[in-house]
């Protein structure tokens, strides 16, 4: 049906609209379409749901197809539609004639309409501040972008990437909520974004449609999707070209159906494939699914949750696919699918759905079974009315319990997420600072070794509490609560509510030990402590000085310090997480050259900038510098802040560009990378300083648990090494000149790495073992 731009269409409107907070408008491009796409079904499920919870419903399109009366007469009576032109003027004029309770935007694909939804938010605020306005985000779209610069080099890419991120973080930062499709990609949003707006969750909705198809009827495998978006034209192509030459290997007469819109549009080499069979768009799906042993879907790139997985799991259909594209679904792979990134691991596992039966039978089974019972439908629905429902009397958007991201900006609203579910097997870590990525990411995946789940409790969504949430976002079992009134007058009333959510411990930073003399001991929570109640004390200084607390009701034993030595001092349990980093055993650089890594802050006012370049300067006049690599990260600790322009002078001046490399700050995932290929780990303080010892204390441990857990070899001075317990398995030295001829040494092959490498392993051992079991016995004491 055609429709002019310059008129709106209602469309069998039995609903007369009169203003109610229960009226919802929604702006998207195209109407509601089941058949067209897993986003396309999922707009569509979400407004049947509200029509079904008794919203009413204004949906506003402005891109026509042919297809538009079908679609329309899927809501006969139950929905008012409005055709109207896609700009900001033409939005805001749609909301005040209708003055719904809420606005949607949804399905922001392109630049444009995430501009005009941009534009449409800042005027409608501007004239009625309270009417929320929530962003339905579909995707991540830069991060998808700039995966797929990351595999083509092309600066287009790189481009269409940043133009991304401006547009969405425009819109982002004026919502009133936003609203992502799985867990992982409003993490990703919340932190590359640094947006106060509260995050939602609204995944794909999937119905239930098991086929009873056997094993013995199916043949080949089949590819879904649109074949007007490029991540999917260029997964075929990923899978013709570097998988489908080891598939016929094994399996010389397999084929590849493709279903979906546009397939006329498929590129010619694709259509012309000898191996390829195209059957396009299909208005029922499951006979299709029937028919195949498995569903490939080879992304190399893509962001959000990939809703050809749903469509295939809700089918009971087996899946083989990328890492890019099981992310948000917590697959195990062999289990609930095959997940591989190679061209002959994918073929592989291709082949074996094709041939084993049981196999088969057992991971169609499972992979029905993940989709349902881990993301129930009732679960995804009543998320979306937990976003509307408020509406009711007027109350602000509440967090979504669903996200795993809760801006809180009141005790009661903290409390009631806390409590709002049982959170017994689940230990709380209270602000955590920007020095402890590394130790936090490996505490994590310490305490799940004994079964604990982990809730971060953080002052503000800033810069530094995002630089922890990239570090865990490889880590599963996580919840990150922003509680913007958390300081030490309300601190005890936070950590009430953690009681009252039967949370099995309470850890605190460094930052506790400044609360300790701030009434925090005089809330009615302390006093009604009794000695078997499970909480800890995390302190990061390797001088623990049990006297800092002296409360009657906290029990000694759950007093921890990340220290050995310490440990042994003033005999409180252990709680190093150095090994959690990695699966190490050393010898992670492949080539002849010794690297080193300096980790943390250097400036001129340190004696660390002398060290590293008159190091250099020695190794170069002895005509080792083709045997060497310093990699520099991090940031400047001195007034000037001009670090990185007078290191990079010297380096030119002294010939050492080839030797010294500045990286400044990196995020944490490019910093273990980097630090796991080195050989040595250099921690250029003098314990003697005062300004060193208290004010790099944090750095240092996070460091050094960096070392410890990728077994890379400390080189430290005698005092640290001592205060750590490490002589045993670290290079030492007395002093600058001592500092100069151990690096020398290193160079030259006259130090045994090796030794030192065995030695630290073994500490590493012991220190998990007995970590480990101090954890467990505070755990369960009482």
């Amino acid at each position: 049906m055609g429709f002019s731009k310059k008129t709106e269409v209602t469309i069998r409107s039995k609903i007369i609209h009169t203003p109610n907070e229960r009226c919802v408008a929604f702006f998207s491009d195209y109407l509601p379409r089941p058949d067209a796409s897993s986003a396309n079904l999922r707009v569509y499920e979400m407004i049947s749901s509200l029509i079904e919870a008794g919203y009413i419903i204004h949906y506003h399109w402005w891109l026509p197809t042919k297809d538009d009366q079908r679609y329309l007469d899927l809501f006969a009576g139950g929905i008012e539609f409005h055709f109207i032109e896609r700009n900001s003027d033409a939005i805001v004029r749609a909301v005040f004639k209708h003055r719904p309770g809420q606005v949607w935007f949804t399905n922001l694909w392109g630049t444009d309409w995430i501009t005009s939804v941009f534009h449409a938010i800042q005027k409608i605020h501007k004239i009625t501040p309270e009417l929320q306005a929530i962003v339905d985000t579909m995707d991540y779209h830069a991060k998808k972008y700039y995966r797929k610069y990351t595999k083509t080099g092309d600066d287009g890419d790189l481009a269409l990437a940043n133009t991304f991120f401006e547009v969405e973080s425009r819109a982002y930062k004026e919502a009133d909520g936003i609203v992502s499709v799985g867990l992982s990609e409003a993490r990703d949003i919340a932190r590359a974004f640094n947006v106060n707006t509260p995050i939602f969750v609204i995944s794909n909705i999937h119905k239930p449609a098991p086929s009873t198809t056997p094993f013995e009827e199916r043949k080949d495998f089949v590819f879904l999707g649109n074949y007007r978006v490029p991540h999917n034209i260029d997964a075929i192509r990923w899978f013709l070209n570097n998988v489908y030459s080891n598939l016929q290997a094994l399996l010389p007469d397999a084929r590849l159906y493709l279903i979906g819109k546009h397939a006329d549009e498929l590129p010619v080499e694709i259509l012309n494939h000898p191996a390829v069979t195209v059957v396009g768009f299909v208005k029922d799906l499951s006979p299709h699914m029937a028919r195949h042993r498995a569903m490939v879907v080879p992304l190399p790139y893509g962001a959000g949750i990939k809703g050809k997985i749903g469509s295939a799991a809700s089918c009971g259909l087996p899946v083989v696919t990328t890492s890019i594209g099981a992310e948000g679904y917590s697959f195990k792979d062999g289990l609930h699918a095959f997940v591989d990134d190679s061209p002959l691991g994918f073929a592989e596992k291709c082949a074996r759905l094709h041939t084993e039966k049981r196999l088969w039978e057992t991971m169609s089974a499972n992979i029905f079974d993940h989709l349902f019972l881990s993301s129930p439908t009732n679960d995804t629905v009543n998320n979306l009315l937990r976003i509307t429902e408020s509406f009711d009397t007027g109350n602000p958007i509440p967090s979504s319990l669903a996200a795993g991201v809760y801006p809180c900006r009141s005790l009661p609203e903290f409390t009631q997420i806390m409590t709002g579910t049982d959170r017994i097997n689940r230990v709380a870590i209270i602000e955590p600072t920007h020095s402890h990525q590394e130790t936090f990411h490996s505490l994590v995946k310490q305490f799940g070794a004994v079964g604990l789940g982990v809730d971060f409790i953080l002052r503000s969504e800033l810069r530094d509490s995002r630089d922890i949430l990239e570090t865990l976002t490889d880590v599963k079992g996580i919840d990150v609560a922003f509680f913007y009134v958390l300081n030490p007058e309300t601190v005890g009333d936070c950590i009430s509510a953690l009681n009252k959510a039967n949370h099995r411990a309470i850890f605190f930073n460094t930052l506790f030990e400044y609360w300790l003399d701030d009434g925090l001991m005089d809330s009615p929570h302390w006093k009604n402590l009794t000695p078997t109640d499970r909480y800890a004390y995390v302190h990061h200084r390797s001088k623990f000085d049990c006297t800092t607390v002296n409360h009657p009701y906290i029990p000694r034993t759950n007093l921890f310090t990340l220290s050995e030595k310490a440990s042994e001092i003033y005999d409180t349990p252990l709680l190093c997480p150095s090994f959690f980093y990695g699966a190490s055993t050393g010898g992670n650089n492949d080539s002849d050259i010794i690297r080193f890594v300096s980790v943390g802050g250097v400036g001129d006012q340190r004696r660390d900038y002398n060290q590293i370049i008159d190091a250099c300067i020695l190794l170069n006049e002895a005509g080792l510098d083709a045997q060497y690599r310093v990699d520099i990260i991090g940031g400047d600790y001195t007034p000037s802040g001009d670090w990185r322009q007078k290191y990079e002078t010297n380096i030119r001046r002294y010939g050492l560009e080839s030797n010294i490399r500045l990286h400044g700050e990196l995020p944490f995932k490019q910093l273990f990378s980097l630090v796991r290929k080195s050989d040595y780990l250099l921690f250029l303080i003098n314990m003697n300083n005062t300004y060193s010892k208290e004010y790099l204390h944090d750095k240092i441990t996070g460091s050094l648990n960096l070392s410890l857990g990728y077994n890379v070899v400390p080189i430290l001075d005698n005092l640290l090494a001592d205060n750590w317990g490490l002589q045993q398995c670290a290079v030492t030295y007395d002093g600058y000149h001592g500092f100069l001829q151990k690096i020398g040494d290193i160079v030259r092959g006259k130090t045994s790495k090796r030794k030192l490498l065995d030695a630290l392993q073994a500490k590493n051992n012991r220190l998990m073992t007995k970590s480990i079991n101090d954890l467990k016995k505070t755990l369960t004491q009482g």
